[in-house]
């Protein structure tokens, strides 16, 4: 097999090159070139992490998802490592394996979502001092503790 054709390199990566395919099944059935080729299939995006063999040599490069639902029993990760965005709820998470209960989410973020924190069903806060902000009603919600979605306080002016 060779990899002749249109290929446009990487400005600033020796060797690295874009091998657009509309259809990458040969290409990847054969060991890669040269360690970080990268291949464009059907908006899938490959790239060589060796030259030894095919199977473990190419591997999916992918970018976040993002739907509006909690990625937890719904969404199969990709690959360990694959961020999920619950646009809805507007948080975050991280797959720490490849099942579809392999979902955590990030901590350190505030959550958002257009409602309150058990009308939306978000869950209990991630750490104390999490914010959550309601943008329908335009309110800010405090983490007392962690125990329970109860845990969110509203924050109110004196």
């Amino acid at each position: 097999m060779s990899f002749t054709g249109d290929y446009a390199p990487i400005e600033g990566a020796k060797n690295a090159q874009i091998l657009p395919e509309n259809d990458a099944t040969e290409i990847l059935a054969a060991p890669p070139p040269f360690v970080g080729a990268i291949i464009v299939d059907d908006g899938t995006v490959y790239m060589s992490v060796g030259t030894t063999t095919a199977a473990t040599d190419w591997v999916v490069v992918e970018t976040a998802v993002n739907g509006i639902v909690t990625p937890v029993a719904a969404v199969t990760p990709a690959f360990i490592g694959q961020i999920y965005v619950d646009t809805l709820l507007g948080v975050t998470y991280i797959a720490v394996g490849t099942a579809n209960t392999d979902w955590s989410r990030l901590q350190n973020a505030p959550a958002s979502g257009a409602g309150t924190p058990t009308v939306i069903g978000i869950g209990a806060p991630d750490f104390l001092g999490q914010f959550y902000v309601d943008t329908a009603a335009e309110k800010i919600y405090f983490a007392a503790d962690v125990a329970a979605e109860s845990d969110w306080v509203l924050i109110t002016s004196a």
